[in-house]
């Protein structure tokens, strides 16, 4: 798709997320509000449509409440924004009282009050618009009010109520995970270990109620309390007796073991799921449970989205992707779209469905068993190449590469030519007259229109994933996130460019190419010419009208401006950087996930190391320092603990020296800390003893001698 100007691209819209692991739900009527990563969305269940998306370009959602009259929404970086809680949601008011993470947010009388995870609970008048510091404690988990009572829940296991300006404190043997007033002497706890508790403050006493293997979710509404476990759904009511407060069983339901929270409209609970759908009447719908992996555009103009577990079809109407079809597929490989058919690759099988009434018109079986390489490209020419050799041309043909064979396939779906390579296919694209074959040994192979070796690109460290061919230019993107340019010609390499995440590229013109990822990076030439911040897309797809972006599960919409783009800064309603402590963060997005990390206790211990490394291997132990020196007593043992998990003992040794430089007061002498050091210790020993055994087997095996220092 090759335009003869700089476009710019203005965002409208987003598809395809109903909810993740994060996500939340409340519901008021019939519309149901649900949280996913920057967004509120907005949604009609009867008729699945949704109403609204409420985004944020830069920080993630954190909490949000509703009342009749307002949505109040708050985020990562301590933000608290209101809508109206009409049709529209026009946002009335944003504020920030708070410089971390909102907890909860409350409306009492005009007034709105949030607790955050910096220790603050902060009281707005919304006649006045001024704000006043109810009190501050340590870093709040969760968070409660009624009337002038207040009560909160802290990262020390420290439970804290504040009445009449007087406070009173009672350290708890752990962490809260909900909390809530029955009334001003009795408190309805639940643990992080999933204990649920009774506190009676006259008595100071406690009462054991129920203990669950797992609590996903607790809400209160009422006199009832709802409790979602593992697979199970559990409604009790709150029931004031002679001898207190207790839990009385009133039903329960089975679930989904990827429920995670749940909502109730009319006297039917909806849920929503891990896996990007919500489950109405025990029926799941949802959208892409994959992540995305190749987009394209039918000839009936409708853009298709691909993943591992369906093919969604969507219309563009009104700068929005409205859903229009899908098809469930299994373990997907691959889509091209070919003679009016979508063909379809999974595991074992290629599918050949026709646009326009969606049944299958062919099926290819593979006869190989296991997990296949499989690629699609049909053959496509540039104007130029159409112009120049018309009478040259053969008709369209398919290709479809599996393991180290390559099928070519007629319009009749017919194979009439096979070529066999020395490896497996990594990727696979035909332009003009020439056949692009990428392989697991990293080389890139171009065949000729007889299906003779014409040239072999050498360069990447890693498999390439990608290709994109212009008249004069090959571009590949390789596992090893590096971009390069290739002359067609000679294939001599002429630039190489990190691509990071980057999946693929859209070439705009002979001049000028763009490619995704946290930003939108324009190249004119061989060089950088703008970047667009907060563009959050892994692949990208260029119609002349609008840019589809993918990342994850999760389609974006980009209108084309009628203007050319400006090289101006990109200023946005929000400061571009965090500023806490006199330190300054301008990678937020990974300081919220890092943040959220050291959040996560209920992950098992391969998945916190997992998170972990690819976190420090992504932004480095530099950055990760200056995250260090902003964290909180109980984000500091937080931290501590996952170092017990970390794999990479030098790079645990590290991190633990930095805690103990920045945060020396605060560790001293503590038990679990002294531990993990005296844990470091032990393995950093044992690699210098390894390091010594093998530098004096390199010296007795080689005769080699190492300089001394």
């Amino acid at each position: 798709m090759e335009m003869d100007f700089v476009p710019n691209f203005i965002y409208k819209s987003q598809s395809g997320e109903i909810s993740n692991i994060k996500s939340s739900i409340l519901s008021q009527n019939d519309i149901s509000f649900i949280s996913y990563n920057n967004s509120i969305n907005i949604w009609d269940f009867r008729s699945s449509t949704l109403l609204k998306s409420i985004t944020n370009k830069k920080h993630s959602v954190s909490c949000f409440n509703i009342s009749e009259k307002y949505l109040f929404v708050g985020f990562w970086n301590g933000l608290i924004k209101i809508y109206k809680n009409d049709f529209e949601y026009e946002k009335i008011l944003k504020y920030r009282n708070h410089t971390k993470r909102i907890i909860s947010i409350k409306e009492e009388n005009n007034f709105i009050i949030s607790a955050s995870s910096d220790g603050l609970v902060y009281k707005y008048d919304l006649e006045l618009e001024k704000s006043s510091k109810i009190f501050q404690t340590s870093p709040i988990d969760v968070f409660d009010t009624k009337n002038d009572l207040v009560v909160v829940g802290t990262g020390d296991c420290t439970f804290t109520m504040l009445k009449d300006e007087k406070e009173h404190s009672i350290i708890l043997d752990n962490r809260l995970k909900f909390l809530s007033i029955l009334d001003d002497n009795n408190f309805l706890f639940v643990f992080r270990d999933n204990n649920i508790q009774i506190y009676d403050l006259k008595q100071d006493k406690f009462k054991e109620c129920k203990k669950f293997k797992k609590i996903k979710s607790v809400k209160r509404v009422a006199d009832l309390l709802y409790i979602l476990s593992d697979k199970k759904f559990y409604i009790f009511e709150i029931k004031n007796t002679k001898n207190g407060y207790i839990l009385v069983d009133q039903n329960s339901l089975d679930c989904k073991s990827n429920v995670i929270d749940f909502s109730k409209i009319n006297q039917e609970f909806f849920f929503i799921t891990k896996d990007n759908s919500y489950i109405k009447n025990k029926l799941e719908i949802g959208y892409h449970k994959e992540n995305i992996i190749n987009l394209e555009k039918d000839e009936n103009e409708r853009i298709c989205s691909f993943s591992k577990d369906k093919l969604i079809i969507w219309n563009v109407t009104e700068d929005k992707f409205v859903f229009y079809n899908q098809i469930l597929v299994s373990e997907g490989k691959s889509l091209c779209i070919f003679n009016e058919c979508y063909v379809i690759a999974e595991r074992d099988r290629i599918l050949f469905v026709n646009i326009n009434d969606l049944k299958i018109k062919k099926i290819i079986e593979i006869e190989e068993n296991g997990n296949n390489n499989i690629f699609i490209s049909k053959s496509q020419n540039s104007e130029n190449f159409l112009n120049n050799k018309k009478e040259e041309l053969c008709d369209d043909f398919l290709a479809i590469a599996i393991n180290s064979k390559v099928d070519f396939l007629d319009k009749n779906f017919d194979v009439f030519d096979t070529l066999e390579l020395e490896d497996y296919v990594s990727c696979l694209k035909i332009f003009n007259e020439f056949i692009f074959i990428g392989l697991l040994n990293s080389k890139v192979y171009i065949y000729d229109k007889n299906k003779d070796l014409y040239k072999t690109l050498y360069g990447h460290a890693l498999p390439v994933i990608n290709i994109d061919v212009t008249d004069k230019l090959i571009y590949t993107i390789g596992a090893d996130k590096m971009l390069k340019i290739w002359g067609l010609d000679f294939g001599d390499c002429r630039k190489s460019i990190i691509v990071n995440n980057s999946a693929n590229i859209q070439v705009i013109n002979d001049e000028m190419f763009i490619f995704g990822g946290s930003t939108l990076k324009y190249f004119k030439g061989f060089k950088i010419y703008h970047e667009k911040k907060y563009f959050d897309c892994t692949r990208v797809l260029l119609d002349k009208n609008f840019l589809v972006g993918a990342n994850d599960n999760i389609l974006r919409y980009f209108h084309v401006d009628k203007y050319e783009l400006e090289k101006l800064d990109e200023d946005s309603e929000d400061s571009a950087m965090l500023e806490t402590n006199s330190v300054s963060i301008t990678n937020t997005s990974k300081y919220e996930e890092f943040l959220d990390l050291l959040e996560e206790t209920n992950l098992s211990n391969f998945k916190i190391n997992e998170k972990f490394n690819r976190l420090v291997q992504e932004i480095g132990l530099g950055v990760l320092n200056s995250f260090i020196v902003l964290l909180n007593s109980t984000q500091i043992f937080s931290l501590i603990d996952l170092l017990e998990y970390c794999e990479n003992t030098i790079v645990a040794s590290r991190i633990f020296n930095t805690v103990a430089e920045i945060h020396k007061d605060q560790i001293i002498g503590n038990k679990k800390c002294n531990e993990i050091r005296k844990i470091l210790l032990e393995k950093m020993k044992s690699i210098r003893d390894k390091l010594g055994k093998n530098t004096y087997k390199m010296i007795l095996r080689t005769g080699m001698q190492f300089p001394e220092f």
